[in-house]
């Protein structure tokens, strides 16, 4: 009985041995995972999600490699627990990799993060009215992004001034302000408000920016806003600005060599001749007329370019004494140049010159000068001022002539810089002394309207005017109490500040505070 026993025992612990060599290792068992091979799983920061293997005593490890091609994490894309809970940390792109030694299978993790803001490559829109802009976003979202965030949607704020498309075209339709609104679609708590101006006109305004050590740097504004990026060498003085086909001209005086120089947008064009300056412009056709001066025999002459080539008023012959174009005037193919000539007792004599044929306005026996012409239909119109006595003393009187008629505006200390004719009514813009200090003004039809700059200046001037639909625009500049110049223009009146320039001097960002203006231009 015994030996059956343990004939048993020996069997069962041979069956034993057999049974226990078939056992499989966890890591040895082939498994499958919920996850296809060669998917890409979609996270947002902070997300988790579980991979399960089937079957579940299987045992696996898994890898983490950095995916190179999408953004370039800081720290690490994701982490994976040890029983396959996958958490995002940040944007990225990771290649997860699952095995044992009875195989493995791949599969990727693109992680988007949740923007705490929606940029537009523009802070801000400027537009015109009943034009349309498409406003462009900073960054777009890529394929993951786009998949979880969804794009972004438009919205505008006030539709009474613009509206939006679905696409961001935003399209002006009155004058004021508001704001557009860019929200993530997924998530609508997400937004960015940027501000939309709008405006009937665009005015550019020419002229100078200085800083606290008073050096000086022409520039211009369009609108209250200085476009930096066009300041000009110290060595230039800009004198007249023009706005035609989508284009910028802008004339004035370099120094060293004394040349008469235009800027088209930017590019800059110095003419040939000596000892030249161009003061005005103005834009007939595809021709662009520069009026000024230019230096013959010593004498300085009166001068207009026609696309930057002289086309000379006077003969050498008739160069017998100063002359200057301070401004110009075109209109149904003629060219209209102001200025002044001296005669032989050496007076100014106001005048211009239609098609190069000179018109005298005053009659030389005091000094005058022509600062505007205008030209309405047959009428020509223009604004300057000639010196006269009044009370004993002897001043400067602003004065307009229509078709060589003159009429002064007023009887001491004032000036007529710029004229101009709408439905029927005379625009003068000038200056008039008030207890000796200058105070900018214009004139409609003869009466004067004091042009608003604030408590505390001491001064004021005006330096051009343009007029569109009985809209008159007028810019100049106005000094405080501690005698520092302030830019400006008015709009009918309502005076707006030119605001100040930055400059970037290799590192450093110098601010250019003060400022005054030589010519305005509308768009």
């Amino acid at each position: 009985m015994k030996k059956i026993v343990c004939l048993i025992s020996i069997v069962s612990f041979l069956f034993c041995l057999a049974s226990c060599d078939k056992t499989t290792s966890p890591d040895n068992i082939p498994f499958t995972g919920n996850i296809k091979g060669d998917s890409t799983v979609l996270l947002m920061v902070n997300d988790t999600f579980r991979i399960r293997i089937t079957p579940a005593d299987a045992s696996v490890t898994y890898t983490i490699n950095v995916d190179n091609t999408y953004k370039s994490p800081q720290q690490g894309v994701v982490s994976v627990s040890s029983d396959g809970r996958v958490k995002a940390l940040e944007a990225g792109k990771v290649a997860v990799s699952v095995k044992n030694n009875a195989g493995q299978f791949n599969f990727s993790v693109a992680v988007v993060a949740l923007p705490v803001s929606v940029l537009l490559k523009d802070t801000a829109v400027l537009m015109k009215t009943g034009r349309s802009s498409q406003a462009v976003l900073d960054r777009v979202f890529d394929q993951y992004e786009q998949k979880m965030l969804g794009g972004v949607t438009w919205e505008m704020l006030n539709s009474n001034l613009a509206t939006v498309s679905g696409t961001g075209e935003i399209t002006a339709l009155k004058e004021g302000e508001t704001k557009v609104r860019v929200h993530v679609k997924n998530y609508p708590a997400v937004y960015s408000d940027y501000p939309v101006r709008i405006l009937d006109y665009f005015v550019y305004v020419l002229g100078d920016c200085l800083n606290d050590q008073n050096y000086v740097r022409n520039c211009y504004w369009k609108n209250d806003v200085a476009v930096a990026s066009d300041l000009y060498k110290t060595s230039f003085i800009a004198s007249g600005i023009l706005f035609s086909n989508n284009n910028i001209y802008k004339v004035g005086t370099s120094k060293a060599p004394q040349k008469a120089y235009m800027l088209k947008n930017t590019t800059e064009t110095l003419f040939s001749e000596s000892g030249a300056g161009a003061m005005g412009v103005a834009m007939m056709g595809e021709d662009v007329y520069t009026a000024g001066f230019y230096t013959a025999s010593g004498t300085k002459t009166v001068a207009l370019w026609k696309n930057n080539a002289l086309s000379p008023i006077l003969t050498p012959a008739e160069i017998n004494s100063e002359s200057i174009g301070t401004t110009i005037a075109v209109s149904a193919g003629d060219t209209y140049v102001g200025g002044y000539i001296k005669n032989s007792k050496n007076i100014q004599v106001a005048c211009y010159w239609k098609n190069k044929q000179r018109v005298d306005l005053s009659d030389g026996t005091a000094n005058a000068i022509v600062n505007s012409v205008f030209v309405d239909g047959a009428d020509v119109y223009a604004a300057g001022s000639s010196i006269g006595a009044v009370g004993g003393f002897v001043y400067t009187i602003a004065c307009y002539w229509k078709n060589g008629v003159k009429t002064d505006l007023i009887n001491a200390g004032s000036d007529a810089r710029s004229i101009g004719i709408s439905q029927g009514d005379i625009y003068i813009a000038g200056n008039y002394l008030t207890s000796n200090t200058p105070t900018a003004c214009y004139w409609k039809n003869g009466i004067k309207v004091d042009l608003v700059t604030g408590a505390g200046a001491k001064w004021s001037n005006t330096s051009s005017m343009k007029i569109a639909d009985k809209n008159v625009f007028i810019s100049g500049f106005y000094q405080n109490q501690n005698d520092k110049q302030f830019g400006c223009y008015w709009k009918n009146g309502i005076r707006v500040d030119l605001k100040p320039v930055k400059f970037t001097n290799g590192t450093a960002v110098e601010i250019y505070q003060y400022s005054s203006t030589n010519d305005l231009a509308i768009e």
